[in-house]
């Protein structure tokens, strides 16, 4: 699948402060793009806009798979999203946590594909400790492993 990712004439004003304006973007399945900035510079907000977690003041956002418009409601399946905003169930383990993410995307429970998660994060032998007994790092983590369950083709 050759999927594009793109965002064109981005625009967020809060309270009449623009953060950002005239944002371009490009990004195909396998590439990485790199946001940087000062504090306050607007970095979360657009990652935000491209999660569609948020909506832009201006401009646009296109999903292409093999140069055909992906349906706005499909772009789930297709993207992944990884923010220190996300909250997991601290009283679940890991696993639990897994589980959880593929029955809330309609997917299977792959025991599988959860232990090779697993063991891509690094945390096999904690997998059914509490999250809460976890650093922030550790839990960052598991974060990462959730946005990766469906095997997204885009990861934010």
């Amino acid at each position: 699948m050759n999927l594009v990712f793109e965002g064109h004439g981005l625009k967020k004003v809060f309270n009449r402060r623009p953060i950002f304006s005239d944002v371009e973007l490009r990004v195909r399945a396998g590439e990485v793009l790199v946001v940087t900035g000062k504090n306050g510079s607007g970095k979360s907000t657009l990652v935000k806009i491209l999660a569609r977690v948020l909506t832009p003041t201006a401009g646009g956002l296109r999903l292409t798979s093999d140069g055909n418009s992906v349906k706005e409601d499909l772009w789930p399946y297709h993207v992944g999203l990884v923010s220190p905003y996300l909250q997991l169930f601290e009283e679940f383990s890991t696993r639990e946590n897994l589980e959880l993410a593929f029955q809330l995307r309609g997917l299977v429970t792959d025991v599988g594909r959860i232990d090779a998660l697993l063991g891509l994060i690094g945390l096999a032998k904690r997998a059914n400790d509490p999250v809460r007994t976890f650093s922030s790092g550790m839990k960052q983590r598991v974060k990462y492993a959730v946005a990766l369950a469906h095997a997204p083709a885009l990861l934010l």
